[in-house]
């Protein structure tokens, strides 16, 4: 038994012992995760807004690497989270928040992109 498991504290992975911090924990099966490269949320919608998830579980939520979750956070696509510990861990519902806030700013930027291509303005 290693020191970790004489303080109670689990040992696999999943929820932490403060039951709000999931670490490496794999995602529902859903729907959306059938669908190859493609961002979803779902599985982190079942959670608290106040859970704190790590990089490798984010990456697992969106399907990606870890090395992946670097990059979209490099690129403003996802918020860059915060280190704790050492660690560096993102709320369920900042995450959510802005994934969804940035899909919406794409979408009226593809709107109106497709507005000057038809009326013949580039």
């Amino acid at each position: 038994m290693n020191e970790r498991q004489n303080k109670g504290e689990s040992s696999n992975l999943g929820l932490s012992g403060d039951g709000d911090t999931v670490t490496g924990a794999q995602p529902e099966t859903d729907d959306c995760y059938a669908q190859p490269r493609h961002l979803c949320t779902a599985g982190m919608s079942a959670l608290p807004a106040t859970t704190m998830i790590d990089e490798m579980t984010l990456a697992g939520h969106f399907q990606v690497s870890t090395r992946t979750i670097r990059r979209m956070v490099a690129h403003g696509q996802i918020p860059e989270g915060v280190k704790i510990g050492g660690r560096r861990v993102w709320i369920v519902g900042k995450v959510i928040e802005y994934v969804t806030v940035e899909a919406e700013r794409l979408a009226v930027e593809a709107r109106r992109r497709a507005l000057r291509l038809s009326a013949g303005r580039i």
